[in-house]
């Protein structure tokens, strides 16, 4: 930090704003600081990049993530669950090129048994239709509630829910945005415990070309 000797018109000492001052044989004076211009490695552009990537992707699912990774590890809930998992599992490199894959990706990780048979459908212009075995593993309940994702990718939109019907129910639906005709959806799905301590890993449905 630099200071001014003797007030407002005596020298400068140290940094003071823009300009630097010092002494040399007793002779006071004062120069500009330089600019500086920081030149990043190709590494650090590369994950530069990458933290871009991970951060675009999990936006419009934020809020989907931060319940569905919240018990899967104490020391990273939710969102940043999810970045973690991105980056050490679905994150692609291929020379400079960097996507994310979303058939590697889990959007729900933990320890309760999804559910067998799980399938999904488009039954209506606006309607996804999900369906799976209601018979429940010794690790689950009846009350279990099904968590569904249909992610846009491309245009960074997302339906979803964390709180669909009980996994005794055998099948749920899932409302679209209107539009989407054409669009290319990512679809997941995975189950909340009754008590919302435990959530499954998701099963990833595939990619499907709304008609």
């Amino acid at each position: 930090m630099g200071r001014l000797k003797k007030g407002m018109n005596g020298p400068v000492s140290g940094k003071v704003g823009t300009v630097i001052g010092s002494s040399w044989r007793g002779i006071d004076y004062m120069k500009s600081r330089p600019d500086r211009k920081v030149k990043f490695s190709k590494a650090e552009l590369l994950n530069q990049e990458k933290f871009k990537r991970t951060q675009a992707w999990l936006k419009p699912i934020k809020n989907f993530v931060n319940k569905s990774f919240k018990n899967e590890n104490k020391k990273l809930e939710g969102y940043y669950g999810a970045k973690s998992y991105i980056s050490k599992n679905a994150l692609i490199v291929d020379n400079n090129d960097i996507r994310i894959d979303p058939s590697l990706m889990k959007v729900s990780m933990g320890t309760l048994s999804n559910s067998e048979n799980m399938a999904v459908i488009q039954e209506t212009p606006k309607t996804l239709k999900f369906t799976w075995n209601p018979e429940h593993l010794p690790d689950t309940s009846p009350k279990d509630q099904v968590m569904l994702l249909a992610y846009d990718v491309a245009d960074a939109h997302a339906r979803f829910t964390t709180t669909g019907r009980f996994r005794s129910d055998g099948s749920d639906e899932l409302e679209i945005l209107a539009g989407s005709t054409g669009k290319t959806l990512e679809i997941y799905a995975a189950f909340n415990s009754s008590d919302r301590q435990r959530q499954s890993d998701s099963i990833y449905l595939g990619s499907l070309i709304i008609t």
